[in-house]
């Protein structure tokens, strides 16, 4: 379905530096948890959600964006909501972006 897509997303993933990949996971596992900024920031705020992300956990989202401003636009898609649901993505932003 989307095969040129993911020909250059692999294409760019194999010349990704290995410690550059280490780097960025080990960066991602000892972040600190910045769901304060969802409830006190000052800014509007999107949180786009993938419902089949397997990377980022769909309900965990949705109970951190409780409650707070967060605009949340969700897609059936999985974690490549900007290559899955192309338009649908930019016209997400578009609007965010002309609506802030």
């Amino acid at each position: 379905m989307f095969s040129k897509e993911i020909k250059s997303l692999i294409k760019e993933c194999l010349n990704t530096p290995l410690q550059g990949i280490i780097a960025a996971l080990e960066g991602m596992k000892i972040r600190e948890d910045r769901e304060v900024l969802l409830h006190f920031s000052p800014y509007k705020k999107m949180m786009i959600i993938g419902k089949e992300d397997p990377a980022l956990d769909y309900n965990s989202l949705k109970t951190q964006s409780k409650n707070t401003e967060v605009i949340v636009v969700e897609f059936e898609g999985g974690h490549m909501s900007f290559i899955e649901n192309k338009d649908d993505f930019s016209n997400s932003i578009m609007y965010f972006i002309e609506n802030i």
